[in-house]
């Protein structure tokens, strides 16, 4: 009996419009485009797109919209010296007032203060750390197989994923991970490398006693290293590599 044909989600006409949505709203983010706006130049009714967008994204469309723009204006706040009035008519506010009201509600600061916050953090002496990691981010093709994989079978709790945009994210800490559909908006990249991370785990055995009943063999099983610690390295189903060390109890 043939297996049954995979059913590819990127070609679903509600997935290519909310893709076709999200790079509009990318495109017009100085422009501040009303929903309706949007609607319009997809060819679409308002109460359609929206229904679709939360449908396949799990976010409201107007949230997703204001949430771009927010961060357009943020990331001037803190990197830029531009008067906040023309930071929130370039983020599509018609005047600072709804502009720090949004970021109020959505950040609990102020633009100012937020400013104010960033140029101390620009006064601290040379040595003091100043980056964190925000991600670490895995490129794949097969978006579900590897949804379940990385939740189902090695059991990552998953915070959000977004079809539409090809991502999924893992709230691990404190350093969540990350998988992105190849050029879909997460970025390019070529998977079947090592993926440049280790994971931990308290039992290796069962483990790799799970991901072979998946149909997952580990690419080395369960081994001694030189140190007297143990290890297995693990392939997604896009062959990226990555390890997997023992817990400390």
């Amino acid at each position: 009996m043939p297996p049954p044909e995979r059913r590819n989600p990127a070609s679903h006409p509600h997935t290519q419009l909310t893709r076709r949505a999200i790079r509009l709203i990318l495109a017009n983010r100085e422009a501040g485009l009303t929903t309706m706006q949007l609607a319009v130049r997809l060819h679409v009714s308002e109460a359609h797109l929206r229904r679709v967008f939360r449908a396949a994204t799990g976010v409201q469309l107007g949230k997703y919209a204001t949430g771009l723009r927010l961060a357009r204006g943020r990331h001037a706040l803190r990197h830029t010296r531009r008067p906040i009035t023309d930071i929130a008519y370039d983020a599509g506010y018609a005047n600072p007032e709804s502009f720090s009201r949004a970021h109020r509600h959505a950040y609990a600061v102020s633009p100012r203060n937020l400013r104010k916050t960033a140029k101390d953090t620009r006064r601290m002496p040379p040595d003091t750390p100043a980056l964190a990691l925000q991600f670490i981010k895995i490129p794949i093709r097969q978006f579900d197989e590897a949804r379940q994989f990385y939740g189902e079978v090695l059991g990552l709790p998953e915070a959000f994923a977004v079809e539409a945009y090809g991502w999924a994210q893992f709230g691990l800490t404190p350093v969540p991970l990350c998988l992105y559909v190849v050029g879909m908006g997460g970025g390019d990249g070529e998977p079947g490398g090592d993926a440049g991370f280790h994971l931990a785990h308290p039992d290796l055995d069962a483990l790799e006693a799970k991901l072979r009943a998946a149909g997952y063999p580990p690419a080395i099983g369960v081994t001694e290293a030189d140190d007297g610690g143990r290890f297995l390295v693990a392939q997604d189903p896009d062959s990226n590599t990555f390890k997997v060390v023992l817990k400390d109890p």
